[in-house]
């Protein structure tokens, strides 16, 4: 998938009151929009048209909004397209009963056109990042079947366990983040009205705003508004970092080789794996400044995954692990070392055979250096190990630089 922007979505904009379309229209200017006057038309474009976000009215004639919600939800084509309601109604229980039916967020009329981008950006940000999570995990299972199941993902409900805890926390902030920036909204509307009624001329003075700013303790709500966005912004981040991490860990080996960095690479695979060793190890980084390869860039990866697993497995409280790249005699060369328990002498010649283990039974197959000899093979490439029995590990790999 091509990287898409927020601005490529296509909105479709339900309201029976022109005036309202025309007004959502001036503001949604920079995003591609549709527009329903009722809500069977609403179910009618949704169901045969792109559509990443629907503007739903609550009251409308024929179908109420909270109905066209809910046949959006029953439709397998329409299920998951978010929905922000728009209504003139605040109370509690409408409120609720919007999310009940199916709806991601609510925007109250007339409309703040500040609240309302961002309620909009919010939400498609969201179904722009499950996407793009979405996409990566396929490409992830297609990238498994090129490999022997078990090995491809080393030990995969571990793996996935500690991405999905990683991803968890930052969803957390954000997720947070909305629910507290919705209560304070709350508390700002008694400011807000007061500031429509002087703008509108209508009888409201300056004392009264006073008074209003004061109850509704204004000074926290606004201090309140930096720090929620600030924890916003960092969830985001955080789950960006990880999806990106997903992405290129697991990117699909086509036919032809590809020039990826090799820095990058690992990166993307201590990032897969630090759930495994943080708080625990600590890795030292010592990256040269590498020209790019002309590799299969997802085979490499999983050659960086069973060696980096193998080195956090070999540690069994706390350690190190230290990974150096550099340019030696036209090769690049990856060493990585623990300070785990090594490897006995008397098996050393035989790890890079298949089936051959030194784990429990059940704890492995004895495949994952196997393959990853075969894999820096494929490349023109070698692998090599030194071991002390107590005294951790080295493993060097060489790729050819490309030119």
């Amino acid at each position: 998938m091509a990287d898409k922007s927020i601005y490529d979505a296509q909105i479709l904009i339900v309201d029976d009151v022109k005036e309202n379309v025309d007004i959502l229209n001036g503001l949604l200017s920079d995003f591609k929009r549709k527009v329903a006057m009722n809500g069977k038309k609403a179910l009618e474009i949704a169901r045969n048209q792109p559509t990443d976000l629907i503007l739903l009215d609550v009251m409308m004639p024929e179908m109420d909004g909270y109905t066209a919600c809910e046949e959006l939800r029953k439709d397998e084509k329409t299920r998951d397209i978010p929905v922000i309601f728009l209504t003139a109604k605040s109370d509690k229980k409408d409120i609720i009963r919007g999310f009940d039916v199916g709806g991601q967020d609510y925007v109250t009329k007339p409309f703040d056109p500040t609240e309302l981008m961002a309620r909009v950006k919010t939400q498609l940000e969201l179904k722009l990042g499950k996407a793009a999570l979405t996409e990566a995990l396929v490409q992830l299972k297609e990238t498994q079947g090129q490999l022997v199941h078990n090995e491809k993902m080393v030990s995969l409900g571990v793996l996935t366990a500690g991405i999905s805890h990683e991803i968890n926390n930052p969803i957390n902030f954000v997720d947070a983040g909305i629910q507290s920036l919705q209560m304070d909204l709350k508390d700002y509307e008694p400011v807000r009205n007061v500031l429509f009624d002087i703008i509108d001329g209508k009888e409201a003075d300056m004392e009264k705003l006073r008074s209003v700013l004061i109850e509704s303790n204004f000074k926290e709500i606004a201090k309140d508004f930096f720090e929620i966005a600030d924890s916003i912004e960092e969830g985001a981040r955080r789950t960006k970092e990880i999806v990106r991490g997903l992405k290129n860990f697991s990117r699909h080996d086509e036919a032809e080789q590809k020039l990826a960095d090799i820095n990058e690479g690992l990166e993307s695979t201590l990032l897969l794996l630090q759930n495994e060793y943080k708080n625990r190890i600590e890795i030292i980084k010592d990256y040269g400044e590498l020209p790019e390869v002309l590799c299969y860039p997802g085979q490499l990866n999983q050659v960086f995954m069973n060696l980096l697993a193998n080195a956090i497995q070999a540690i069994d409280e706390e350690g190190t692990i230290s990974i150096t790249t550099e340019v030696i005699d036209d090769m690049i060369e990856v060493r990585i070392e623990d300070t785990g328990k090594g490897i006995p002498e008397d098996v050393q010649s035989r790890i890079f055979e298949p089936f051959f283990t030194t784990k429990e039974v059940g704890a492995g197959t004895g495949l994952g250096l196997s393959i990853t000899y075969g894999i820096v093979e494929k490349h023109g490439g070698s692998i090599e190990m030194e071991s002390k029995e107590g005294d951790g590990t080295i493993f060097k790999v060489r790729i050819p630089a490309a030119r």
